[in-house]
């Protein structure tokens, strides 16, 4: 599953049993649209249509005959709250040196990357790949997230 396969299916599971009526207003980024053409005929569906209320969406753009709201709850998806999921092929693996926190089975493990890899087969390798203290191989790495560090204050 590619990740903009993965994104789609995490807000279709945020709108839950709703989806189906909403899925042919809903754009790649969850984004409901509703419009008004000639004659008051609606294209797409407000927000109290669909079952929410205010407090359960934003909105993009709003007024009376042109509104595009999504959920609240749809925001970390689309950042995914930092996380990077890997692409099957490989394509999208980071390409400097740095520390990164990477996802194996659910549990994070603060890794080292060495920048010559560029595959899931350097990636899953010791030595070479994503690297930790104790030099273990890992398998089925999901997702990483770069770590930068913390700025020293200024004064």
């Amino acid at each position: 599953m590619t990740n903009a396969e993965a994104k789609q299916e995490a807000i279709k599971k945020a709108y839950g049993d709703k989806w189906d009526r909403l899925k042919e207003f809903c754009d790649s980024d969850g984004w409901i649209t509703n419009k008004w053409i000639a004659h008051g005929v609606p294209v797409g569906i407000d927000y109290e249509d669909a079952g929410f209320t205010s407090d359960d969406v934003i909105f993009q753009q709003y007024n009376s005959s042109n509104s595009t709201w999504r959920l609240r709850s749809i925001y970390p998806i689309l950042t995914n709250n930092g996380w990077i999921r890997i692409e099957p092929d490989g394509s999208n693996l980071p390409t400097d040196n740095g520390l990164f926190n990477v996802m194996q089975h659910g549990k994070g493990t603060s890794l080292y990357r060495n920048a010559t890899y560029n595959s899931i087969d350097g990636l899953l390798n010791c030595p070479e790949g994503f690297l930790n203290q104790n030099c273990e191989k890992l398998i089925n790495v999901t997702h990483y997230k770069p770590i930068t560090p913390e700025l020293k204050p200024i004064y």
